[in-house]
């Protein structure tokens, strides 16, 4: 191969890898017409199946919506699992993770977060005959967690001495909870009076330990480096929260328009760090 021709071959190698550095997702959606949304399947009120209805909703579906909305294509929800969300979004087959993806400094390794729509505090769910009423006494319990959540790692992290019980979602450890197998449950207060509202009048009471484990902010997940995307999705809840469609969305799912009736005390578009 004569000189000349190298140089051709290189500066064609290097001319493809500028075309894919230049590539953006924002760019790949548009041209698509559809926004694959990574959510939760079994979470009410966030991402959840509507057993009339068989389809998917929930506040993090109906943010999904509007932000495809906004970007001009059609919103393609895709139903993930706690524990399978991180790969779904870095192999590429969901654009982003609206999937209850709260912030935490180890999951900021692998993917870059927008601003917050939610914040919430997280806490233990006991059975009302139980007794327990704070943190000491679970230090040696059996404690029910979702598997790849959050909660799992923290719950091993602050009770080293307890038996951590992993379940595929949180119904299935509810169920634990019940029937006695597991003394607590981690969870979002929202998801956790979820369970309670759809136990029946058979089920045994359960009750909050009232000491927040923590309170954590929640964001869209992208991959990294999609600096376009990341932007647009930031304006986009940022706009949300000035037009009164934030407040209209939390009410719908969360608020005075909902079971749960609960009083929002954040701003949707606020920095997922504080």
């Amino acid at each position: 191969m004569t000189f000349s021709k190298i140089a051709l071959f290189v500066a064609g190698i290097v001319g493809l890898s500028s075309l894919t550095a230049a590539a953006d997702e924002l760019a790949d959606i548009k041209a698509r017409g559809t926004l694959v949304c990574g959510v939760i399947g079994i979470s009410e009120p966030y991402g959840y199946v509507n057993p009339k209805t068989q389809e998917v909703e929930g506040y993090e579906v109906d943010l999904c919506s509007k932000l495809a909305e906004r970007l001009g294509v059609k919103a393609e929800p895709k139903v993930t699992s706690s524990e399978a969300r991180l790969p779904e979004l870095l192999q590429g087959r969901v654009d982003v993770l609206a999937a209850l993806i709260t912030y935490s400094a180890e999951r900021a390794k692998q993917i870059d977060y927008s601003n917050s729509y939610l914040v919430e505090p997280f806490r233990y769910l006991v059975r009302a005959d139980s007794g327990i009423k704070d943190f000491s006494q679970l230090e040696t319990a059996r404690i029910a967690n979702v598997k790849g959540s959050l909660l799992e790692k923290v719950t091993k992290e602050r009770f080293p001495g307890a038996t951590n019980i992993s379940f595929e979602d949180q119904s299935a450890a509810f169920l634990a909870l019940q029937q006695g197998k597991a003394v607590a449950l981690a969870g979002r207060d929202t998801t956790l009076k979820a369970l309670q509202n759809r136990a029946g009048d058979g089920a045994a009471p359960t009750e909050f330990v009232q000491e927040p484990l923590l309170v954590q902010r929640t964001g869209f997940g992208l991959r990294k480096g999609e600096e376009p995307l990341l932007k647009e999705i930031n304006a986009f809840l940022t706009d949300l929260e000035a037009s009164g469609e934030a407040q209209k969305l939390f009410d719908k799912w969360m608020g005075k328009d909902s079971a749960f009736k609960i009083t929002r005390s954040f701003k949707v578009g606020d920095p997922i760090i504080n």
